[in-house]
């Protein structure tokens, strides 16, 4: 009885069959293992947020929290975070949260004021765009 193929050609693509199995098998793991651990990264930045007082600035400013933990990027949020905590206007930003906001207040003594209210408008546009059922 003659094989068709060489015996090491043979394990050549056993070994290369198992290989992909073994990749195929994985990924699944791998996908759902990055996807919980990026829900629990999304977590303890909110959990960070929550003690410092750009959480209730991003009320002031009508940002929707969850969205905003969701589609900005980590790095961005950690910026926000130690620029927040870094803050020396800390006394003026809670005068001014405490305070009903109108359209001419003055919040240029925030250091990041341009990246929330670039995400205000942002997420005002999304909602616009989204169709209403």
């Amino acid at each position: 009885m003659s094989l068709p193929m060489e015996i090491g050609s043979l394990l050549g693509v056993l070994v290369l069959a198992l290989l992909v199995l073994a990749v195929a098998l994985m990924m699944p793991y791998a996908i759902a293992r990055n996807l919980i651990d990026g829900h629990t990264y999304r977590k303890q930045l909110g959990d960070g947020l929550d003690s410092l007082r750009i959480s209730n600035m991003l009320g002031f400013l009508g940002i929707n929290r969850a969205e905003y933990l969701h589609t900005e990027q980590g790095v961005d949020i950690q910026k926000h975070m130690v620029k927040c905590d870094a803050c020396e206007d800390k006394e003026l930003c809670d005068d001014v949260r405490a305070s009903e906001r109108q359209a001419e207040t003055d919040l240029s003594f925030c250091a990041h004021i341009e990246d929330l209210k670039r995400i205000e408008e942002e997420q005002k546009s999304s909602t616009v765009a989204e169709p209403v059922q």
